[in-house]
């Protein structure tokens, strides 16, 4: 999903194109990795699912 981010990727999460790519880059700024990398993005949802798993603990 995050390796073209595409017009198709942008329409799934229902925000525009540019929302996207904005979003990409201030969690790039944020963590200090590349998310569009692919290593990096499977260990970023992968924290994700993980944090939202221990929510409903």
């Amino acid at each position: 999903m995050l390796r073209s981010c595409g017009p198709r990727t942008a329409e799934r999460l229902a925000v525009h194109r540019n929302t996207l790519l904005h979003r990409l880059t201030k969690i790039e700024v944020l963590t200090g990795r590349g998310v569009r990398e692919a290593r990096t993005a499977m260990a970023t949802h992968l924290a994700c699912l993980a944090d939202a798993l221990q929510a409903t603990d």
